[in-house]
């Protein structure tokens, strides 16, 4: 009985062995932000793109910044900006019927980001305040929410339902 549990145990493992090591033809690494098509000499403005994100980023406020304002009809404000790890950004505004992505959002968004003067000390209200009226937001919403994550660690959420 020992002997077949063993046996058994060993065809089980050599079974998930075999089942890990997957395809060869399988990329495990693939070239950071390849695009098909793209040549050498492509991938130069990708890398000229992510040194000049990095740099508008490092020249702002925030780590991460995501923010949902909902209105009345099941409208919708959203933006969405994380610089830790891979760098993303977005704007839903489903108001106005726009949706921005990739570089075109992180460049709206350092924009408006200029032009905030809020800190982790100020308000929830003034914050709330400050942030409808820099991203020309109606006051009339339903609730707003903000999970800020400052450039020096600071985490705050500000909420407020109507």
């Amino acid at each position: 009985m020992k002997k077949s549990l063993q046996v058994l145990f060993v065809s089980f493992a050599a079974l998930i062995l075999l089942a890990a090591c997957g395809n060869k033809n399988e990329v495990d690494n693939p070239p950071a932000e390849e695009k098909a098509g793209q040549t050498n000499s492509g991938n130069a403005n990708v890398e000229q793109d992510q040194i000049q994100n990095t740099e508008l980023a490092s020249k702002g406020k925030f780590k991460e910044f995501e923010l949902g304002v909902e209105y009345a009809g099941d409208k919708e404000y959203s933006v969405d900006y994380d610089t830790l790890g891979d760098m993303e950004a977005s704007i839903e505004d489903e108001i106005n019927g726009e949706h921005i992505y990739g570089d075109d959002a992180m460049s709206q968004l350092n924009t408006k980001f200029e032009q905030l003067t809020f800190t982790k000390d100020t308000s929830d209200n003034e914050v709330i305040k400050e942030v409808l009226q820099v991203f020309n937001l109606d006051e009339n919403y339903q609730e707003f929410e903000l999970d800020v994550h400052f450039d020096d660690g600071t985490k705050k959420e500000y909420k407020n339902k109507k």
